[in-house]
C-alpha cells in the first residue's frame, strides 16, 4: 500500500536537507566535525603556512606557535629560555620552552618528522617549525588515502574516509529489478569518465588499479543486492579475493546499510584472512561454507596492484567502523 507518492521535482513537498531531519543516530561526520572544532580551538594560536616552490608546488609546511603577550611562556622565551622540538607522530610535534612550558602544534598533513627546522622570534614571542610534507613513494601511492590523521587528544580520523557506526545505520530492504536503478547510478557515479572507459574496454583488470577496485566494489554491491548481470535475482553474500588462482581473504556481507551522513550505501561485512596456521575448527567451518553456500562464493579476480590496494584498504575500512579500544601493544 502506498500512502503518498511524489516526484523529486515537487518543490513544495521535496526538500534537500544538509543532514537527516529528526535523526539523532548516525553522526559520524558530526563526530569528526566536533573533533576538528575542538582541535582547532585548542590550537587556535598555532598558524599553519605552506611554502610554494618555483613550480608552484607545495613541498614544505610551517606551523607557527604564537605566545600570548605577557604570558609566562612569552616571558621565558624573551629571557632566553631554550627551545627544543621533538616529533610525536607524523603530524604532531612537542615544542618545549625551557623546563616548564610545552606546546603541541599539529600540522594539517603528515610531515617528515626526522628533518625539522625551527625559527624563534623572542621579541615577537613566536616559534615556527618547518617540515617537508610526507609523500608516499611513487610505487606505493596507495598510502595517500588509507593513512590516518591525528586530530586532538589522541583522536584519529581516516584521511578521505569518514567514520561510521554500523550498528545504528538503517539496513536497506532487499531490492528488486524495478527499484534498483538508483544503485546502478550510484555505483557508476563513483567512477570518473576515464575509469568508465577503461572498464568498458576490458572485462578483466585495467591499467588503473583504483578503477579496478571501484569496479570490484560495484560488483559486490550489485551482487549482494541480487543485481549481478550474470546472476540476476540471486543475492550473493560471500566474496573471495582471488589472485593467481588462489585466495587468502573471504568477505562475508550481512547487510547493505544507508550511510545517512553521505547519502550513500555501505556494506556491513566481516573480513576473514585465510592463513596457513588457521585454527582447525575455523578451517572446517570454511570448508562447510564453500560446500553448502548457495550460490557459491563469488571470486573477485584481482591484479597484483589491485590486490595490494585491497590489503591497504581493508585495515583502513575496519578502522573507520571500530567501536572498541585497541589493546596495549
Amino acid at each position: 500500500m502506498i500512502v503518498f507518492e511524489t516526484a523529486l521535482e515537487d518543490e513544495r513537498r521535496v526538500m534537500v536537507c544538509r543532514e537527516a531531519p529528526h535523526l539523532d543516530t548516525a553522526h559520524s561526520m558530526a563526530f569528526q566535525r566536533q573533533s576538528l572544532e575542538a582541535s582547532t580551538k585548542e590550537t587556535s594560536e598555532d598558524l599553519p603556512f605552506a611554502t610554494f616552490e618555483a613550480d608552484q608546488s607545495i613541498k614544505k609546511l610551517r606551523i607557527r606557535t604564537e605566545l600570548s603577550a605577557g604570558s609566562d611562556e612569552s616571558k621565558a622565551l624573551t629571557d632566553g629560555a631554550s627551545v627544543n622540538v621533538k616529533p610525536l607522530d607524523l603530524s604532531t610535534v612537542d615544542v618545549k620552552i625551557g623546563d616548564k612550558f610545552s606546546r603541541v602544534p599539529t600540522f594539517p598533513s603528515p610531515v617528515q618528522a626526522q628533518a625539522l627546522k625551527t625559527r624563534i622570534a623572542r621579541k615577537s614571542s613566536w616559534i615556527e617549525v618547518e617540515a617537508s610534507i610526507h609523500f608516499a613513494p611513487m610505487e606505493d601511492s596507495f598510502n595517500t588515502w588509507t593513512r590516518v590523521q591525528p586530530l586532538s587528544k589522541g583522536t584519529m580520523a581516516l584521511y578521505c574516509i569518514p567514520r561510521l557506526t554500523l550498528d545504528i545505520l538503517p539496513a536497506l530492504p532487499p531490492l528488486t529489478q524495478k527499484d534498483s536503478s538508483w544503485l546502478n547510478l550510484l555505483t557508476t557515479a563513483t567512477q570518473t569518465e576515464k575509469e568508465r572507459k577503461l572498464i568498458k574496454q576490458k572485462a578483466s583488470a585495467t591499467s588503473d588499479s583504483l578503477a579496478d577496485l571501484k569496479q570490484s566494489l560495484s560488483i559486490m554491491l550489485l551482487s549482494f543486492a541480487g543485481l549481478h548481470p550474470e546472476f540476476p535475482s540471486t543475492r550473493m553474500s560471500v566474496f573471495q579475493l582471488a589472485h593467481n588462482q588462489t585466495t587468502d581473504t573471504l568477505i562475508l556481507v550481512s547487510n547493505m546499510r544507508h550511510d545517512l551522513d553521505l547519502g550513500s550505501v555501505v556494506l556491513d561485512a566481516w573480513v576473514l584472512p585465510l592463513t596457513i596456521d588457521m585454527d582447525k575448527s575455523l578451517e572446517s567451518s570454511c570448508q562447510r561454507l564453500f560446500s553448502k553456500s548457495k550460490p557459491q562464493p563469488l571470486g573477485l579476480i584481482l591484479s597484483d596492484k589491485e590486490l595490494t590496494l585491497w590489503k591497504r584498504l581493508l585495515p583502513a575500512l575496519a578502522e573507520r567502523c571500530r567501536t572498541w579500544n585497541h589493546k596495549d601493544g
